[in-house]
Parts: structure tokens; C-alpha cells; sequence
């Protein structure tokens, strides 16, 4: 992850994603940060920056939580809409009119690149490495407040099917059960 907008202390940081659209109507999202973030929903959640942080996008709501994949969670705090984030959309580019914009090479790996407007240019790169699950993420990224902000995908890592989220991946952990309203 790239961020130099959101986060000029800690621009440049690994995170790992889980994402499940198995049910297109209600897909969900977690994102696990460690030491060294600088995520803007944690940040916005009033979590300290730099610490590790993790991101749950479930059914309309978001709930954020200190610890990562090494560090215990203690406490946690829910958005609702419409302040919730929620899970990127199975449709998103076509809800937002993508235009294709080519194939292109996007971190070594042969790609097929669309553009989306929306508060910034969403840019997206996909795939077509046969070797890769089919539709495997390469590249998502944006110029915000003119900078940078990217997710680089390690493509070696791209699990997909039904296998590829273990099981328990979105279950909340209890300091999320009763959680207060993120401020």
C-alpha cells in the first residue's frame, strides 16, 4: 500500500486483504494492518497512526479494531451508514462507467487497465497472466490531493474459489460484538 496522501509519516506499508463476494448482494471485506500503517479508516477511527489496525467491511457496516496479525485486539468501533466504508462492490467498474483503457504491462505483469471517475480517477489493472487465477487484482490506484495512493497485489499470493478465505476470516472478534459508534 502506497499513501502519501492520507498518511506522509508512514507512506508505504504491507497489509494482507480477504475479500468474499460469494454473495454479490452482501460482500464483505477485512483488511489486516501491522505496525507501521497509515490507513485513513483507521486513522479516521481515531486509532493512532502507525499501529496496527484491523478493517472489517460486513453487511452496510464497518468495524475497525486495534491489533493486527500479530497483535491482540482490545477494543473496537463501528461505522453505520452512511459513514460505513463497506466492501468493494463485485460490479463496481461497471456501476461506474470504466472505460478500458488497454492492456498495459502494470508491475511486470501483463494487464488489462480500465479508468473510473469518481471523487478521483480509479484506476484498476487486472490480470491476464494465465498463470493467475482468472481476474487476479494487479494494480488499484488513485492520484489523491496529487498523490499517490496504490494497492499493489502480490500476484504470487492471489488465492481464488471458495477456498481461498479461510473459514472464521469474517467472524468479528469480541471486542467487536458490542462495539461503540466510532467517533
Amino acid at each position: 500500500m502506497t499513501a502519501e496522501a492520507d498518511s506522509p509519516t508512514h507512506p508505504k506499508w504491507d497489509f494482507l486483504y480477504w475479500y468474499d463476494a460469494s454473495d454479490p448482494a452482501t460482500p464483505k471485506d477485512r483488511y489486516s494492518h501491522s505496525k507501521g500503517n497509515g490507513d485513513e479508516v483507521c486513522s479516521t477511527a481515531g486509532f493512532p497512526d502507525g499501529e496496527p489496525c484491523q478493517v472489517y467491511n460486513i453487511g452496510g457496516a464497518t468495524w475497525v479494531m486495534d491489533g493486527g496479525r500479530d497483535y491482540p485486539a482490545t477494543k473496537c468501533c463501528k461505522f453505520e451508514l452512511p459513514r460505513a466504508h463497506g466492501a468493494i462492490l463485485p460490479d463496481w467498474m461497471q456501476r461506474s462507467g470504466a472505460v478500458h483503457t488497454g492492456h498495459k504491462t502494470v508491475n511486470g505483469v501483463a494487464s488489462d487497465v480500465w479508468v473510473a471517475q469518481g471523487a478521483y480517477d480509479n484506476n484498476y489493472a487486472q490480470s491476464l497472466d494465465q498463470r493467475l487465477p482468472a481476474g487476479a487484482p494487479v494494480r488499484f490506484w488513485e492520484l489523491k490531493k496529487g498523490k499517490l495512493k496504490a494497492w499493489d497485489f502480490i500476484t504470487s499470493s492471489f488465492v481464488g474459489g471458495p477456498a481461498a478465505v479461510p473459514q472464521g476470516t469474517f467472524t468479528l472478534p469480541a471486542p467487536c460484538q458490542s462495539a461503540r459508534a466510532c467517533l
